[in-house]
Parts: structure tokens; C-alpha cells; sequence
């Protein structure tokens, strides 16, 4: 063996032992994920250059090859399936806290498993990882259809959306369609896409079950359904924006200007049950500023607060949709409001916690302008 030879197979040595050291432990830190993965791409380069090398070279590159991927298949990807396997990673990259002990995002354990199987098709070390990559992507999807199905079976005509759930399926949907694109499996990221859509538009729908009940019969279980639905505003404000965000895509899928889309009926049905709601609640405050109503505060405060939050629905809707006929229900709510206020103010004086109930009712006006 020359001298040459030596000191390629020296530097290819400590080429191979770096890479072994990064891949006990990839899943560690944002840092050992990402050095695996560039340590595999080095370690991959410098074997196919070795390979055109002379009997001693290619005898040592297939012994490191061999052993690095028994190493990846024994000791790497069943980090890796315990990973995936928590379907909470999937909301690392959002600012809402997650129960999970990974600390490393998504993209960028995909980005490691992208250059796991890279190196093992680059070396033709065989197809276990790519075949384990293949499975989770099926694996997301199933998760993806399994969520949707489980929210669907969850809601009820008898009770309220669960909009705290439904946001948080719309983020787990959305990261697994990264995923899935990250990860070159287009079509799977697609049908993904068509889930959350469809998850978004049920999630809107579901509400108008609890407007029609709370219409009928006005009576306080369809309120306290109607105060527990509208709770959720940021949750809610999410699925609005997601299924708004279908209009254009779906416009172009089918462009005739007298075809409204499905997101668009979605839309215009939850708009009208807001305004059913709005002249529901209307009523329920003008009934309750009467000077024989004999409302209780908490129930005048919760009519105001469920006002409230219909205006700032309805503010969001008529931005994305530009419909004047909801700007005219804040202007009616907000009206109604500022014309009780006072009467409103010296019931509320009937109450314990006076001063609490004075500022909420303040807040409410201010939100409103």
C-alpha cells in the first residue's frame, strides 16, 4: 500500500469516526441534527471518490458503508419512528406549547432524514431507510384522514364546535403537508391539503346547529352553548381565515363568475347565521334593559360579551370578504350597546363585584369604537 493510499484512507478514517460520533445521538439538539446530516453528505462524497480507488480503498469504504448502515438501521431510525411516532411534533414550529421531550422542529428532522436516505442511495447500501422514510409519510397521512374523522364523529347537533380543536387539527394538517412536500411525496401533501380544507368548511358549518337551536327556543342551554362556541375567537378567527384563503384557489379552479364556490357558500352560510344571531341577542339585550326584565347582571354581562364577540367575528368576515351587510351588524351592535350602556351600568350596580362588572362592560364599548 503506497503512502498515498495511506493518507486517503487516514483522512477517510476520521471522516467515518466523526460521522458515527453524529449519529449517536442526532435527535439531540437543533446542532447534532443538522451536523449528521451535513456528516453524512461529506462521508457519502468521500466514499464514491474512494470506490475509484485501488482494492484497499474499496474494501475499507464497504466496511465503513456496511457499518454505518447497520448503525442508521439499529440505532438511528428507531429514534427516528419514535419521533414521528409523537404526533405533537408536528406543532413545534407554533407558538402554542406542546407536550412532547423532542426539542428539534420537524423540518429539521426531515431535512436529517432526507440526507440518511440520500447517503443510502448514493452508496447503494440497500433500501431500508427510504422504505421507512415511504412509511412515514403513509403514516402522516393516516394520522391526517384519522383527525378529521375523529372531529367529525366528536360534533353534535346538540352541542357546540369544539374551535379550540379544530385550530389545532388545522395546524397539525398544515405541518404534514410540509412534511409531506419536504419530503418529495407531493400527491400524499395534496390530499392532506384537501382534509384541512374540508375540516375547516364542517368546523364553520357545525356552528350553524347551535344558531338555529339557540333561535328556536332561546333558552339558556342554547346560550351557554352559543358563550362556550364564541369563547374560542382566536380559534374560530383561524378556521374563518383558512376556509377565506379557499376562495381564490377554488375561483381558479373553476373561474365562471355566476358558479359560487364551495368556500364561498360556506362563507355566505355562516354570515347569515351570524346575522341571525345578531338580531337573536339583539332582542335578548333590548328584553333585558327593560325596566320589568328583572335580569340578572351575569346575564346581562354575558349578553354583552356574546354581542361582542359577534361584531369582531363579523368585523373579521366582512374584512376578507368585503360584505357591507356585515359591516352593518357591527354598526347595529355597536349601537345597541352604546345606547344601553347606561341602563345597563345601573343594573350591573345591583351586582357584588360592581366595579369588575363596570369595567368589563367599558372594555366591551372600547373594543367596539
Amino acid at each position: 500500500m503506497g503512502r498515498a493510499t495511506t493518507n486517503r484512507l487516514e483522512a477517510f478514517e476520521t471522516l467515518h469516526a466523526a460521522l458515527k460520533r453524529a449519529l449517536a445521538d442526532p435527535l439531540a439538539t437543533s446542532g447534532t441534527v443538522a451536523l449528521a446530516a451535513a456528516r453524512l453528505d461529506d462521508h457519502a462524497a468521500k466514499c464514491r471518490s474512494l470506490l475509484a480507488g485501488d482494492s484497499a480503498e474499496r474494501l475499507a469504504v464497504r466496511a465503513a458503508i456496511e457499518e454505518i448502515s447497520t448503525l442508521a438501521n439499529a440505532k438511528v431510525k428507531p429514534r427516528l419512528a419514535a419521533y414521528f411516532a409523537d404526533q405533537n411534533v408536528f406543532l413545534r414550529n407554533d407558538l402554542k406549547p406542546v407536550d412532547t421531550p423532542w426539542t428539534v422542529p420537524v423540518a429539521e428532522v426531515v431535512a436529517f432524514l432526507k440526507a440518511l436516505v440520500a447517503w443510502e442511495r448514493r452508496l447503494g447500501a440497500g433500501a431500508e431507510l427510504n422504505a421507512f422514510m415511504a412509511r412515514v409519510c403513509d403514516e402522516a397521512l393516516a394520522l391526517s384522514v384519522r383527525c378529521v374523522k375523529e372531529f367529525k364523529q366528536l360534533q353534535s347537533p346538540d352541542d357546540f364546535p369544539d374551535y379550540r380543536t379544530a385550530a389545532h387539527n388545522l395546524l397539525k394538517l398544515d405541518s404534514v403537508a410540509l412534511l409531506l412536500v419536504e419530503l418529495d411525496r407531493l400527491k400524499q401533501a395534496e390530499e392532506v391539503r384537501r382534509l384541512s380544507h374540508h375540516h375547516g368548511k364542517i368546523a364553520l358549518l357545525s356552528a350553524l346547529d347551535v344558531i338555529d337551536r339557540h333561535v328556536a327556543s332561546k333558552d339558556i342551554y342554547a346560550h351557554f352553548d352559543i358563550a362556550a362556541m364564541l369563547v374560542s375567537f382566536e380559534d374560530i378567527v383561524m378556521v374563518i381565515t383558512q376556509v377565506s384563503a379557499l376562495v381564490d384557489q377554488e375561483r381558479g379552479e373553476n373561474p365562471h363568475p355566476y358558479v359560487e364556490t364551495l368556500s364561498e357558500h360556506v362563507l355566505l352560510r355562516f354570515e347569515k347565521g351570524l346575522f341571525q344571531l345578531t338580531r337573536s341577542y339583539l332582542q335578548s339585550f333590548d328584553k333585558a334593559m327593560s325596566d320589568d326584565a328583572g335580569q340578572a347582571p351575569s346575564i346581562i354581562l354575558s349578553i354583552v360579551r356574546i354581542l361582542v364577540q359577534i361584531a369582531r367575528i363579523a368585523t373579521l368576515l366582512q374584512h376578507l370578504t368585503g360584505s357591507k351587510s356585515l359591516a352593518g351588524v357591527v354598526r347595529k351592535i355597536s349601537t345597541a350597546l352604546n345606547a344601553g350602556a347606561e341602563r345597563a351600568m345601573g343594573l350591573l350596580a345591583r351586582s357584588p363585584d360592581r366595579q369588575k362588572r363596570l369595567r368589563e362592560i367599558y372594555a366591551a364599548l372600547e373594543a367596539l369604537g
